[in-house]
């Protein structure tokens, strides 16, 4: 074997092990969880009507209470969401269907709105805001 053939075969090799070793590492990223901490409210069709929007989400589809959604500027649309109350440890799994809190809101840390149902499962409504972890499925 000429000695260009010995160096194409090694450096071949060594390609394949780079690339390898490049999309496992990718991988292992990706199987990450991110676990952000923040605030989150609840809204409702009647708090979106007191606004004087028309019911209409963001993604244009119609809010109902009853739906385990959620507005976010962080996240795109059909994003699903994990939700923990950190105060009592219970979950939901939420979809990203609209935008929001307020931009003031947001400015201030409470960045997730949850629909009414979604919020009452993990928290009671009275408490009006809550502490809780998100972690993107």
């Amino acid at each position: 074997m000429s000695f260009y053939v010995i160096a194409i075969v090694i450096t071949v090799i060594l390609v394949v092990i780079f690339f390898t070793v490049l999309l496992e590492e990718a991988e292992s990223k990706r199987n990450e969880e991110v676990v952000v901490e923040t605030e989150a409210s609840w809204y409702s069709e009647e708090s979106c009507r007191r606004e004087g929007t028309s019911g209409i989400m963001a993604n244009g589809k119609e809010f109902k209470d009853e739906n385990f959604t959620c507005a976010s500027w962080d996240y795109p649309f059909g994003t699903l969401l994990r939700v923990t109350n950190t105060e009592n440890g219970k979950e939901i799994y939420c979809e990203v269907t609209d935008r929001g809190p307020s931009k003031r809101l947001y400015r201030q840390g409470r960045t997730l709105d949850l629909s009414k149902s979604a919020f009452n499962r993990i928290a009671s409504l009275e408490q009006g805001v809550i502490k809780v972890k998100v972690v993107e499925i």
